[in-house]
């Protein structure tokens, strides 16, 4: 993708961090922006600076480690956008512990928005993808704590990451 003038994308984790950088960063090269977050006050704070580029902008609230909401927020972001471009699966959070004091309820926490959240997403925008021309490899771009922007990569050395990476890599084929 030589522009993202007139783009569309989606963004999870928009409300801080990495994903509100993304986002301001797009939006000052004129690709339009949807995005999401569960921390809705860091959403809405990354959606006004976005406004302010001049670029459309929408939002909306989702927990990407719930499926249903993940599939429901990709057909509104494709029916208020008309279509969708680029994907970024960015939400995700750590959690400082050892193996031993973590509980199972923490793993299923991380799983959930770390891995999980990447499937959610990649499932239920890559048909949007598709639709737009842009469904390849290329255009699932995923996160969180690995760095992917157009296939540069870096990995840290986790067991989700790799995963998620694996997944969002051939599910498009």
């Amino acid at each position: 993708m030589k522009s993202f003038e007139n783009k569309v994308a989606a963004i999870t984790g928009a409300g801080s961090g990495i994903g509100r950088e993304l986002a301001l960063e797009l939006g000052r090269r004129r690709c339009n922006l949807a995005l999401s977050d569960v921390n809705e006050d860091g959403l809405q704070e990354t959606a006004a600076q976005a406004i302010a580029l001049g670029v459309r902008v929408t939002s909306q609230n989702v927990d990407v480690a719930e499926r249903d909401a993940v599939c429901a927020w990709a057909d509104a972001v494709a029916n208020e956008h008309g279509k969708v471009n680029l994907i970024f699966n960015n939400a995700g959070v750590a959690l400082a512990s050892t193996v031993e004091r973590m509980r199972y309820e923490d793993f299923d926490w991380l799983m959930n928005i770390n891995f999980w959240g990447v499937v959610h997403g990649t499932k239920a925008f890559l048909p949007h993808l598709r639709a737009s021309g842009e469904g390849n490899s290329r255009r699932v771009l995923i996160g969180p704590d690995a760095q992917i922007f157009d296939w540069v990569v870096r990995f840290l050395p986790s067991t989700y990451q790799r995963i998620t990476v694996g997944y969002s890599k051939f599910s498009a084929k």
